[in-house]
C-alpha cells in the first residue's frame, strides 16, 4: 500500500520513488525531499499524514537499510516490481 499511496498523493514518478532514501523523509515537516528529479532538479514535496502512518507501519514490518523501498538483497527496488504492484 505504501508504494501506490505515495506514488499516488506525492505525485511522484517511478524513478523518484525508487531512488526514495530514508533521510529523504522528514516526518517533523511532513515533507519528502526528491533529488535529481525530472531535469535533475531537486524539489521538496508535501507528506500527508495518512502516507506517514502507511510509511511507518511498512517500515517496523520490513525495517529498510537505505532506500526506502529495498528489494530482498537490500539494495534498490527494481521499477519493473513496482509496475506489477501498479
Amino acid at each position: 500500500m505504501g508504494i501506490v499511496s505515495l506514488l499516488y498523493s506525492a505525485g511522484l514518478r517511478r524513478s523518484e520513488l525508487l531512488k526514495l532514501t530514508l533521510q529523504d523523509i522528514d516526518s517533523k515537516r511532513m515533507t519528502i525531499l526528491i533529488r535529481n528529479g525530472k531535469g535533475g532538479k531537486d524539489r521538496m514535496i508535501i507528506l500527508s499524514q495518512s502516507v506517514l502512518d502507511d510509511l511507518r507501519i511498512y517500515f517496523k514490518k520490513w525495517k529498510p537499510e537505505k532506500y526506502l523501498f529495498e528489494g530482498k538483497t537490500g539494495k534498490q527496488y527494481s521499477g519493473s516490481s513496482v509496475l506489477k504492484i501498479i
